[in-house]
């Protein structure tokens, strides 16, 4: 398990910069990092925690939010994790695509649950976790049928809170016009 989470931060952080040039992103994915990160992060969300319980709620106000870095370390991987799927399915495409559709598979009730809850409360945690989810599922929407034939019900499930999650955003940004 996880306990040194600013230090693994930084190191998948690292990875995601090694990970932005195609040579690096073939030498990650070769090195068994992301096989092992995938099943690893699950660690990270297990947990009921003060900061994200496991039933959703409405959550802490931002001001309460500033004094638990402890307890959002491991969101800041999580979302880091994210990333580096993002950068690279972005990079090497069908070559990772299989990787990627493993990663949903392992994950898809926490991405569903961070998407729900992003409607729910608006904490900048929540939000970051729904923004770089939002990423990843664009990315992978690109690949639309090996998706469906993979794993063809949260296909289904993701974009509709995806879409819904962009169309509040929308409806944000146009009220706040």
């Amino acid at each position: 398990m996880v306990t040194n989470y600013p230090r693994t931060h930084g190191a998948i952080y690292v990875t995601i910069i090694h990970g932005n040039v195609h040579q690096g992103a073939e030498s990650v994915v070769m090195s068994g990092l992301v096989q092992h990160t995938c099943l690893s992060v699950m660690l990270l969300y297990q947990k009921e925690t003060e900061f994200f319980p496991k039933t959703l709620s409405v959550g802490k106000p931002k001001e309460s939010m500033a004094g638990t870095e402890d307890k959002c370390q491991w969101h800041t991987v999580l979302c880091v994790c994210l990333d580096l799927y993002a950068t690279i399915l972005g990079l090497l495409k069908y070559s990772f695509l299989e990787d990627s559709l493993n990663f949903v598979g392992a994950h898809q009730d926490r991405m569903q649950e961070c998407l729900e809850r992003s409607r729910i409360t608006m904490t900048d945690a929540a939000m970051l976790e729904a923004e770089k989810t939002c990423a990843f599922i664009n990315l992978l929407s690109k690949f639309n049928r090996e998706w469906r034939l993979h794993l063809g019900e949260s296909l289904v499930k993701l974009q509709v809170y995806y879409f819904y999650c962009n169309f509040i955003v929308d409806q944000e940004l146009i009220e706040y016009e």
